[in-house]
């Protein structure tokens, strides 16, 4: 120092000092490394939900649930008669094929599935044995079969044919060449007549609606039954237009039924079995667990019940299906 003041040339060595922490300070605030957090650097804490406000959560959550739930029954129900509706919309267009390609009258059959053996042969409700093993069964046997009915409808794919040889039946509906399987419908929807809608409360009850199938003649047959909402036939004439096929001519081959081979039933008329309504020209789509809720002798609330169900009108001449939305 000279007179109290430092020397020029450490006053430049202090200003050189300076600069250089000052450049490094500079580097480590623009570097990306300092910038970084250090893991050892304490983190801000954070705030965890209270109960109350989980509570709160569950209890929206299960508000919208409780508002969601009664929708989905419906949506699926209207999937299903979608479904069923697409399902025979395209049969029908077959069928309608059919008859013209033919130049007979074809359709289709729709029916309650049965249960069947691994030869196609009905078996029985309770001893699930099959309606015709050996030989000819008795007649008070033939009366005491009960077929096993399933819990859903099929469609056939029918066409007039050729009847046997000395019979009063010239024709009668059987699965036509080149046979189709018969085709599943969905389990809780089922079709019915159109004309059940104008049906009296007397004429829904159980017992009035089942009947059992007969010969021609008339002659009924024991043992199976069918109900008039669930077992019909839609019918298009040779030239392809949608009919009310009369009763009396809507005779029906049914190879299921092995106990019509018993020769004390007039075996020349097997295995064909005539219904007792005449072709349907619509028809009506309903839940059939809500059907079966309803009492069985209560023709009034079925009757309600039918008349709020969906109509479903077939083209007399396209055959396609026009869905009425209610």
């Amino acid at each position: 120092m000279v007179n109290g003041k430092p020397k020029q040339s450490a006053m430049l060595e202090l200003s050189a000092v300076s600069d250089q922490l000052s450049a490094r300070g500079k580097e480590a605030r623009f570097s990306p490394v300092a910038s970084r957090p250090s893991s050892l650097a304490p983190r801000p804490a954070r705030r965890a939900f209270t109960l109350t406000e989980l509570l709160v959560v569950l209890a929206i959550l299960g508000i919208v649930a409780t508002l969601a739930v009664p929708a989905v029954g419906p949506m699926f129900a209207s999937n299903q008669t979608a479904s069923a509706v697409s399902t025979i919309g395209s049969l029908l267009v077959t069928a309608q094929t059919t008859a013209r390609a033919y130049g007979t009258p074809a359709g289709l059959r729709i029916e309650r599935a049965l249960k069947v053996d691994s030869r196609g042969y009905m078996v029985e409700r309770m001893s699930n044995r099959p309606a015709f093993e050996q030989g000819v069964k008795a007649a008070f046997e033939l009366n005491d079969f009960i077929p096993l009915p399933l819990d859903h409808q099929q469609v056939r794919l029918v066409a007039f044919a050729p009847g046997r040889p000395g019979t009063p039946v010239s024709q009668a509906f059987e699965v036509p060449v080149g046979s189709f399987d018969p085709v599943a419908l969905p389990k809780d929807i089922w079709v019915a007549p159109g004309e059940s809608l104008t049906r009296s409360p007397s004429q829904l009850t159980e017992g009035a609606l089942r009947y059992r199938p007969y010969y021609p003649g008339d002659n009924f047959v024991g043992g199976v039954e069918y109900s008039r909402l669930e077992d019909f036939l839609v019918i298009f004439n040779a030239a392809g237009e949608l009919v009310r096929h009369p009763a009396d001519k809507c005779y029906f081959k049914d190879d299921r039924q092995t106990y019509a081979l018993d020769p004390t039933r007039n075996a020349k008329y097997a295995p064909f079995v005539r219904t007792v309504e005449d072709s349907s020209l619509s028809l009506i789509a309903y839940d059939r667990n809500k059907w079966n809720a309803i009492n069985p002798a209560d023709g009034f609330a079925r009757r309600d019940f039918l008349q709020r169900t969906t109509p479903i009108y077939i083209n007399r001449f396209t055959g396609s299906v026009l869905e009425e939305k209610r």
